[in-house]
């Protein structure tokens, strides 16, 4: 039995050895067409934060501005977050970037190689990975929800909403909503404990 234990655990090392390996080695690029990999962004000590996302992908858009909103306390928090763009050009890249001046940096996946290593059974952006200072995933979601921002700027959802934040959403109105990335600093704290 000991020796099963043993061939077990060794078996999981040299696996999950391997898959870390194997994220290494994606090949992203930034924006001006260099190549990198995700040791090229890794800050030593920080949480990292990977937003899959697409131009189409009204969702998508949501949090990348909520994202943005947060930057400093990003930073504050040392978290690092790095927007994945899946199977898009640069150009349309570009234009979303401009149009709701966004300060982080965006890089692309145009083989889908990097978002298919993190993805589940469903393709349903945005994708969401959160990694520990060793790479670990240590939160993954698909999808996520708008939320409307109240009279105090407060943001809040339910049922009643939901229309709204879909005609907001068609009308291209972003400005009325979020999604709640603070949830994304709470999974963080505490598996910092």
């Amino acid at each position: 039995m000991k020796r099963l234990l043993t061939l077990i655990l060794t078996i999981f090392i040299f696996v999950s050895a391997d898959a870390q390996e194997e994220l290494m080695d994606i090949q992203l690029e930034t924006m001006k067409g260099d190549s990198i990999t995700i040791k090229d962004l890794i800050i030593d000590g920080n949480y990292t934060i990977l937003d899959f996302w697409q131009t189409g992908c009204k969702p998508c858009i949501v949090q990348l501005n909520s994202f943005n909103k947060q930057l400093q306390e990003l930073d504050n928090r040392n978290i690092s977050m790095y927007a994945i763009n899946t199977f898009e050009k640069e150009a349309s890249i570009n234009k979303m970037k401009e149009k709701f001046d966004w300060n982080f940096e965006i890089y692309c996946d145009k083989k889908g190689a990097f978002y298919d290593y993190f993805k589940s059974d469903q393709m349903v952006l945005p994708m969401t990975v959160i990694l520990d200072e060793n790479l670990e995933v240590v939160y993954q979601a698909n999808g996520v929800k708008v939320w409307k921002f109240n009279d105090d700027g407060e943001l809040f959802f339910n049922m009643d909403v939901a229309e709204e934040i879909s005609n907001y959403m068609d009308k291209g109105d972003w400005s009325k909503l979020g999604t709640p990335v603070s949830d994304y600093f709470e999974i963080i704290d505490k598996n910092r404990q």
